[in-house]
């Protein structure tokens, strides 16, 4: 968007010097196809304990025509460590749209990954046809994978009984063991040593 200056203007082998500025224009005035004319980003924590719940990707987009669009994009590190694919599809009407996609947080924490985050491409389309597209399109604010939610993890709790009996001379162990975590736990193994 601006002025622009036209330097030289060469007609068949011949060059002008012109060296003259044009009016004011914006790109947008000229788009054919609906278009990103911005991102930003934020990090939303819902129950205020300061780890965000989500990664929010906003997108200002310009809408042609009204129709069911598709905002899609991948997320890297600055070292081009993948993190996650978005992808979020809905009814745009023409005009100045906004559209907000979140990365959940406790996906980012799994990906023991720390931004700030890059979207490599960001992606506007229609049925699977590109309308625009831009690389490198968007970098996060910095930000590291422990300032979000943890995933559920399981939580393992023992408990050991013991009796001895002089009768018999055996020795009854008793394991109580139980998940006091918001995640099931899968192949557990118990070795009980002299």
């Amino acid at each position: 968007s601006g002025n622009f200056t036209i330097d030289t203007v060469i007609v068949g082998n011949k060059i002008f010097d012109f060296n003259q500025n044009t009016s004011i224009y914006n790109y947008e005035d000229f788009a054919k196809t609906s278009y990103i004319k911005s991102i930003s980003d934020g990090k939303i924590d819902t129950n205020n304990n300061n780890l965000s719940e989500f990664l929010e990707i906003n997108f200002t987009l310009g809408i042609k025509t009204s129709d069911i669009y598709t905002i899609a994009y991948d997320l890297y590190d600055q070292f081009d460590n993948f993190v996650t694919n978005i992808s979020k599809t809905q009814p745009l009407t023409a005009g100045t749209q906004n559209v907000q996609t979140l990365v959940n947080g406790s996906d980012i924490y799994k990906t023991k990954i720390n931004g700030p985050y890059v979207l490599s491409f960001a992606k506007l389309s229609i049925n699977n046809e590109a309308k625009d597209i831009i690389f490198n399109a968007h970098t996060t604010n910095q930000s590291f994978y422990t300032d979000y939610e943890k995933p559920n993890l399981p939580d393992l709790n023992v408990a050991i009984n013991k009796s001895f009996s002089e009768i018999s001379n055996i020795t009854k162990i008793e394991v109580n063991l139980s998940n006091i975590g918001n995640a099931p736990a899968f192949n557990i193994f118990l070795d009980i040593f002299d």
